[in-house]
């Protein structure tokens, strides 16, 4: 399995079930943190779990830099707002993506009447504008969860 944060959480389960993880973050915000030293803590954090399967990696704000056709399921909550390259980075998931694979976003509504102002200054796009990026790249939607009180919940299938 293959994990992201900041641009994507990616999961897979191999043939012998074992979950393999690894983080990925993009180089965006390089100048508020050290990357480097922030995957290395999660590595020395998740070795303290025993979660000896936890990888980081730090991708760019076009790339995910994982290879064609190897994750079932991509994971990105509370950042796609964040993406500077939409549909850039929406093509590398896709090649990333088995042949069925799935993408889930989680991220905050951008409505007037339940956002905060903060989220209204925020974040770029609200959900149609979302899933019509999303699906330019050739993904289908297949669930629009209502769950969320502030955030949406959407699903793609490849």
């Amino acid at each position: 399995s293959k994990i992201g944060n900041n641009n994507t959480t990616n999961n897979t389960i191999n043939n012998n079930q074992k979950i393999s993880i690894k983080v990925f973050l993009n180089d965006h915000g390089k100048d508020a943190l050290n990357l480097k030293d922030f995957i290395k803590n999660i590595e020395i954090r998740a070795n303290k779990l025993s979660l000896n399967n936890v990888i980081g990696h730090i991708n760019s704000q076009k790339e995910v830099g994982l290879d064609k056709n190897s994750i079932d399921l991509d994971f990105i909550c509370n950042t796609y707002h964040h993406f500077e390259y939409p549909i850039t980075t929406l093509k590398s998931v896709y090649q990333s993506l088995v042949p069925n694979g799935r993408l889930v976003i989680i991220d905050f509504k951008r409505d007037p009447n339940i956002s905060s102002s903060w989220v209204m200054g925020h974040v770029r796009a609200h959900k149609e504008k979302v899933i019509k990026e999303v699906e330019s790249i050739g993904f289908k939607l297949i669930d629009d969860n209502n769950m969320l009180e502030q955030n949406y919940f959407l699903s793609f299938r490849k």
